[in-house]
């Protein structure tokens, strides 16, 4: 199920193909660069994988943000929607 969302845009390759895993990963700026941090995928529910961010690593766990996708699956394993979470990723802010 992960492996199939996980194709639904380029940027997730970031990401780990299965779920359950924490990997260290660099994730990319908006204005260029990249933040250290962790990534992760996150089977939620029948029909949804979520691709979540935490940033920046120099900060203890609990302190870091967290924001991420959510990529809707539907009965065959296709990926069918692809939303954000409330938080903002890295890549999508300017600096």
């Amino acid at each position: 199920m992960v492996a199939e969302a996980w194709k639904a845009r380029r940027a997730f390759s970031i990401f780990p193909d299965f779920p359950g895993l924490l990997v260290r990963c660099k994730i990319p700026r908006g204005g260029g660069g990249t933040v250290a941090g962790l990534c992760e995928a996150k089977v939620a529910g029948s029909d949804e994988v979520d691709f979540l961010e935490h940033w920046p690593l120099n900060k203890p766990q609990g302190h870091r943000k967290t924001a991420g996708w959510v990529v809707t699956l539907d009965r065959s394993g296709r990926a069918v929607a692809v939303h954000g979470t409330e938080s903002t990723p890295p890549q999508s802010q300017s600096s």
